[in-house]
């Protein structure tokens, strides 16, 4: 299994000052075919960016036709700190058991295109004192896969997920505990992996609550400098979300897996990763149908106080791409 020594690191730079990314050797152009939400169709074109600038990108609310206080998503045709391009602000619902976020569906074309390993990127920010919500935090991502390349299965048999956890203060484990902070953890349903191990095979083990620092830690703005020695970056700083799902075995997976990056534009990488089966409800051999959103995410708990969170620029789907696609390259 996959250990990485490093807790950040850095990729090498072009000559035009461009991140190399991997699995485009040479620093080659990893947007694949660029077009609308519209005409996403991965069995036509297997990396695929939709522009956010043509304005038909999905947007999940919980319920239709959207009840109040589901929160609000407006479009910005321009004003991306990343190229000047298109960006759309959402802000949390304000009761719970809402969500709200960009959606990308029926991906496997009503089981047609059996997806057995995606990515999915996008671009990021939030807003000032996103790290001071009142509340755990929300599912930021959730995606469905199926035990079954079945078109009329309309239930989700496992549930991919990526929390955007408040780090509240914990009295048994005050060590590592922060005010006014968040942090991320893959999961598989209700089964998180949090810690500073990579994976789960290495040691410690990764833990369903933060029992170790971790890599990187999300603070509000202003709130800089790092925390047991580890990074702390602003929420309002954009950055680039890449989520990986693979549900089945690889050389390099043998249990699958469900790992994020993080990439800032100075160079900094963060990862961390669970299997797939990391939850032992859901074993290997599923198929990934739809992400039903990210980006903002699905609040048991709604925040109080006013907050929001960007997406911006392209957002890149690929499908069996057999890496990881890195910061758009152009």
């Amino acid at each position: 299994m996959k250990t990485i020594a490093a807790k950040h690191w850095y990729l090498p730079v072009s000559a035009n000052g461009r991140r190399y990314s991997e699995g485009f050797p040479g620093g080659g152009h990893n947007m694949g075919h660029i077009g609308s939400y519209a005409d996403l169709n991965l069995a036509v074109h297997p990396v695929y960016s939709i522009d956010m600038a043509l304005g038909d990108y999905g947007m999940f609310y919980s319920y239709t036709p959207v009840p109040g206080g589901s929160g609000t998503s407006t479009h910005h045709p321009s004003g991306w700190p990343l190229g000047g391009g298109a960006f759309c602000r959402i802000t949390p619902p304000t009761v719970g058991d809402q969500g709200r976020g960009i959606e990308l569906l029926n991906l496997w074309r009503n089981a047609s295109i059996p997806i057995q390993e995606l990515n999915v990127r996008w671009e990021w920010r939030g807003s000032d004192s996103l790290a001071s919500i009142d509340t755990s935090g929300p599912k930021f991502l959730i995606a469905h896969a199926y035990s079954a390349l079945d078109p009329t299965d309309q239930g989700a048999d496992s549930r991919p997920i990526l929390f955007l956890t408040k780090l509240d203060t914990i009295a048994t484990k005050p060590m590592y505990s922060r005010d006014n902070t968040l942090v991320l953890g893959p999961a598989q349903g209700a089964f998180a992996g949090y810690g500073e191990p990579v994976y789960a095979e290495t040691v410690p083990p990764l833990d369903y609550w933060v029992s170790s620092f971790l890599q990187f830690y999300l603070t509000n703005t202003l709130d800089t400098g790092t925390f047991q020695g580890r990074p702390l970056v602003e929420v309002s700083e954009v950055v680039t979300f890449e989520m990986r799902l693979i549900s089945i075995s690889t050389p390099e997976y043998p249990r699958g897996l469900i790992a994020y990056r993080v990439y800032r534009e100075n160079g900094d990488i963060f990862e961390q990763g669970i299997p797939w089966d990391f939850n032992p409800t859901a074993p290997l051999g599923h198929y990934i149908g739809d992400i039903q959103q990210f980006g903002c995410g699905y609040w048991n708990n709604a925040p109080s106080g006013s907050h929001y969170m960007d997406v911006g620029g392209y957002i890149t789907v690929a499908r069996n791409f057999g890496g990881w696609l890195g910061r758009r390259s152009q």
